[in-house]
């Protein structure tokens, strides 16, 4: 029931949660933009073309998880490698799964906010996600179950060669103006879900008894399932969903479960599902769809049973 004393308590838990978390998000944005406007680059096809698949597979799964580019710059880059082919199937789709997976904004967050030991357990997550969809997608491949469309066209990509082109910060020739450029950009795109998670803490503290959290999230042996399937409709960008994670986990979410929704919801948002879908169709879409869930719930599993032999 609604009353003055619940939106009163709702509202205190939102500032609460502001104060306590900002300044860790603030700090993972500024590194981010760092690292995406001054670390010097090698190209996707740089490191993948022309290797042996198991090293382009496992550079690209790589290059997946320390790329700090966010789902607004997923679907023009891989748009650009449909339309060249100059990298095999397996990597692009390793580094498609891993890339939503973590970014450098995404490690910095969980480290700061749940800890390093969930921040290492989600990297090492991603990379080993990342690197079986590889081998699987090149097992396939070979088979003749998968492979690029037989012709596709694309209008409007941005191409210089064999090269990715992004319109963003690496725009201005000024790398201090692509700086500040990174940095808004990404608060913009960050601010909008980490309200949404701190009012989603708000209502849940509130509203939701943490005895119910406890048996639903905190153990039983559905509770890891449940968080992956809780993670593909309700999952946001970094921030917002370490924001809202760390608060089921004071309410008596397991680390397992935690980790299932880390790995289930970015890897199923509607950025790498569309990419996947024009890159090989509905077979890989499926394919896609079913590593990403299965991984979720797998690795979820093998984290909390880890964690109950210490």
């Amino acid at each position: 029931m609604v009353t003055i004393e619940s939106l009163h308590k709702v509202l205190f838990v939102i500032a609460y949660l502001f104060f306590q978390l900002w300044p860790v998000l603030a700090a993972a944005i500024i590194l981010g933009s760092l690292i995406a406007v001054f670390l010097p680059r090698k190209t996707f096809f740089d490191l993948c073309r022309g290797r042996h698949w198991t090293v382009a597979v496992f550079s690209a799964s790589v290059l997946g998880v320390i790329s700090p580019l966010g789902s607004y710059a997923v679907i023009p880059i891989f748009t650009v490698l449909i339309a060249n082919r100059a990298v095999p199937l397996a990597p692009v789709m390793a580094f498609l799964i891993s890339s939503p997976l973590m970014s450098p904004i995404d490690f910095m967050n969980t480290w700061g906010i749940l800890g390093p030991e969930m921040a290492l357990v989600r990297l090492v997550s991603a990379m080993v996600i990342g690197i079986g969809f590889g081998v699987l997608v090149q097992y396939l491949d070979r088979k003749g179950a998968v492979s690029y469309p037989a012709s596709h066209s694309i209008s409007g990509n941005q191409d210089q060669g064999d090269r990715v082109v992004i319109t963003g910060p690496g725009q201005f020739e000024n790398r201090w103006k692509a700086f500040k450029y990174s940095i808004w950009k990404t608060s913009k795109y960050t601010a909008k879900y980490f309200f949404l998670a701190l009012v989603l803490a708000g209502i849940t503290n509130t509203y939701i008894p943490q005895d119910w959290i406890v048996r639903a999230l905190g153990g039983s042996n559905y509770s890891i399932l449940l968080a992956a399937a809780m993670g593909l409709p309700l999952y946001m960008c970094g921030g917002g969903a370490v924001t809202l994670i760390w608060q089921l986990m004071q309410m008596g979410m397991s680390e397992g479960a935690a980790l299932a929704f880390f790995i289930a919801g970015p890897a199923t948002r509607i950025a790498p599902l569309i990419t996947v879908f024009l890159l090989v169709k509905q077979k890989a879409l499926f394919l896609y769809f079913a590593m990403s869930f299965a991984s979720a719930v797998f690795l979820g599993y093998l984290y909390q049973w880890f964690g109950s032999l210490n």
